[in-house]
């Protein structure tokens, strides 16, 4: 999932074209594909830490690596819309949660703390980030500078510490929902084939309708546009962050 990560979005922007395009590897890419968005369902679908505890060291770092990959997948047009298909389900999932469970989770809350909870400092996001590629350096920028706007990123949290790479993560997993539903959602007749108007909202639609059964329509919609309405709100603090506070200097910016 790493490897996948670091090959389709922090090396070579057109790895997938390429990999999509070649016999030898076609197949191998499909069969990967498959089984990130798999992974990247599961995660969205994961039960809360104390119904179901973290198993082993990392668990949480290699969710957060399988939503990024579905977050490049969405992004894609080999594969957006097997992802729309794929990911609809889960997604709806998650908007259905409570304002409450769905803050905890994604919007940085104590739940996406749990979560990460057994994750190492040197966690193998922040490693693929030293090669330096200039879309690994402005997400971090991002990931930072939207943590110093959220207080999570406190004096009591120095860089390098177990609780400042908590908050990082935790943040992480709200912007990498937001830019996914985004991906998803969007279509531009230039490059969109035209059935794939609308394609997924028809689909988020029909999944939330079918996983809330017998529940008020109005409630439900309500529900789903407060949780939406957050996650906005949240990752519009990214575009209100001077350059200075970011963790990186201007000019690595500058040079994208």
């Amino acid at each position: 999932m790493a490897l996948m990560l670091c090959c389709s979005d922090y090396e070579a922007t057109g790895f997938l074209d390429e990999a999509a395009g070649r016999l030898a590897t076609a197949e191998l890419l499909d069969e990967c594909v498959d089984h990130a968005l798999d992974h990247a369902g599961l995660a969205l679908k994961r039960p809360k830490v104390a119904d179901l505890p973290i198993e082993f060291t990392g668990e949480g770092q290699m969710q957060l690596n399988s939503l990024h990959v579905a977050e490049v997948l969405s992004d894609d047009s080999n594969f957006r819309q097997r992802a729309m298909d794929k990911l609809a389900g889960p997604l709806a999932h998650v908007l259905l949660l409570t304002p409450q469970d769905f803050a905890s989770a994604w919007l940085a809350g104590q739940e996406a703390f749990n979560l990460h909870s057994r994750d190492t400092v040197n966690d193998s996001t922040y490693l693929l980030l030293s090669s330096l590629a200039v879309q690994s350096l402005r997400k971090a920028n991002i990931i930072k500078a939207l943590a110093l706007n959220l207080n999570l990123a406190r004096p009591e949290k120095p860089p390098g510490s177990f609780k400042h790479t908590l908050a990082l993560e935790a943040v992480e997993r709200c912007i990498t929902l937001f830019m996914a539903l985004g991906n998803l959602h969007w279509f531009t007749a230039a490059t969109c084939p035209p059935e794939l108007k609308d394609y997924f909202a028809n689909l988020l639609v029909e999944q939330i309708k079918q996983q809330s059964p017998g529940q008020s329509p109005k409630q439900v919609l309500q529900g789903v546009l407060a949780n939406l309405q957050s996650l906005y709100q949240h990752n519009q603090l990214i575009f209100q962050v001077p350059l200075a506070n970011t963790c990186f200097p201007p000019a690595c910016i500058h040079k994208s």
